[in-house]
């Protein structure tokens, strides 16, 4: 067990990226040519593109919090170009991942040309399995990769071990498109490049978004706009979008202290086969690790749900690296959460909430590489272009309906218990 408390509350990835930069809030009226509604991913690219189309046109981001404090920075950092597979025989496989693949695209030409330090590195991820059950979801994700063209390495649970000393998965595969970053490191350079005509202003909630494109922030100021973009994601709800389509888990990622007697130790990662399973990361003597989510955005107890998170992440930890490290060495350092967007299906929702407000949410747990091209592509919308990505991310199936409140929250916490049960190994 840890010999102290660990930090509750404060993303780790932070601890990299140096003096933050500050930024001004919104304190009175104004008029832009463009507003956009939440700084990560989805509003960055959104704001890059048009800045970069329209020169002469102010672009103005806002968003409710510090900046690199919202969920885009607090994710395990997984760039991957698809996620899990609802419908691995058809053809909405390859929409997104010729979607995703282009936001792995966008992100390392952005870095390369702007030499980004943000820990990119292109080992690609693993995706492991533990137990039967995960085994049969390995092999269909193989299969589905393979017919979609993605190169994968087959590896055996010795592999597996050799490579991160865990002994306990049965088999993975390498998606060797996969990237892993920092994500904080990786938007504050994002950010930091963006074009002149971005202004990016925080700690200013937007309260209310009105039709014409204008919008209301704390305290009643009012920002006229030609036109919105709405890239809040978890937040969507708040605001209109997609009720009864998508709805907000907040996931939780614990960063754990694990010396290892000077050793040399290779970054890696790896994902599991089943959406319950653990995410685990190592970077040098830090593990990261995400395998838990609750329904919602904000937590009634938050302090307890963290401490309560952070002792069973630091148990699953231990448990894999049991009998080949050391694991009393481990400690947790750092617990945090953030939230996402889930749909039932997969699907996820794109395009216009009125002649001039856009948006994008419902990205299941894969945001930096999707929401990075939804960005750019709803900002190629709202200025009128057409392209073949547009058509293909406006063709993608949408959210099956869900229902609201309570019954929802009681229907979500019921199947992440079944998940558990039935795949509560590959946690």
């Amino acid at each position: 067990m840890p010999c102290s408390e660990p930090t509750l509350e404060h993303n780790s990835w932070l601890d990299g990226v140096g003096t933050l930069p500050t930024f001004s809030k919104v304190e009175q009226d104004q008029s832009v040519d463009w507003l956009i509604v939440g700084a990560g991913f989805t509003g960055v690219a959104a704001a890059r593109r048009i800045a970069i189309a329209k020169p002469d046109d102010r672009v103005l981001i806002v968003d409710a919090g510090e900046v690199l404090d919202g969920s885009s920075s607090r994710s395990s950092g997984f760039v991957v170009p698809i996620g899990h597979f609802y419908h691995p025989r058809l053809p909405e496989n390859e929409k997104l991942y010729r979607l995703g693949s282009d936001g792995i695209r966008q992100l390392r030409e952005l870095v390369e040309h702007h030499r980004i330090d943000c820990d990119w590195n292109n080992a690609g991820r693993l995706i492991g399995a533990r137990a039967a059950p995960g085994m049969k979801s390995l092999n269909r994700i193989a299969r589905s990769l393979e017919a979609l063209g993605s190169p994968i390495v087959r590896l055996s649970g010795e592999q597996v071990r050799e490579h991160t000393s865990m002994a306990t998965y049965h088999a993975a595969i390498r998606q060797t498109e996969s990237v892993m970053v920092n994500p904080a490191k990786l938007l504050r350079g994002l950010i930091e490049t963006l074009p002149p005509n971005v202004t990016l202003m925080t700690n200013s909630a937007v309260t209310a978004v009105l039709p014409n494109g204008n919008a209301i922030v704390d305290g009643g100021i009012v920002i006229e706009s030609g036109q919105m973009i709405l890239s809040v994601n978890a937040f969507a709800n708040q605001f209109g979008i997609g009720k009864h389509r998508v709805f907000p888990m907040r996931t939780f990622v614990s960063e754990v202290e694990f010396p290892t007697s000077g050793q040399e130790n290779p970054a890696w990662g790896i994902t599991s086969s089943e959406r319950v399973g653990s995410s685990i990361r190592r970077v040098g003597n830090r593990l990261f690790i995400r395998n838990t989510a609750e329904f919602g955005t904000r937590s009634a107890d938050p302090k307890a749900e963290l401490k309560r998170v952070a002792s069973f992440q630091l148990r699953t930890l231990q448990s894999r690296f049991s009998g080949v490290a050391d694991v009393s060495k481990m400690q947790v350092a750092n617990t945090w959460s953030g939230p996402i967007s889930i749909t039932a299906n997969g699907g996820s929702l794109f395009g216009q909430s009125s002649d001039n407000v856009y948006f994008a949410t419902g990205y299941n747990g894969h945001g930096i590489a999707h929401g990075t091209t939804s960005g750019r592509l709803l900002a190629e919308l709202a200025m009128g272009h057409r392209s073949e990505l547009l058509a293909l991310i406006q063709s993608l199936k949408k959210p099956n309906w869900i229902p609201g409140g309570a019954i929802l929250k009681s229907g979500v916490d019921a199947y992440v218990r079944l998940l558990r049960w039935r795949f509560g190994a590959e946690e």
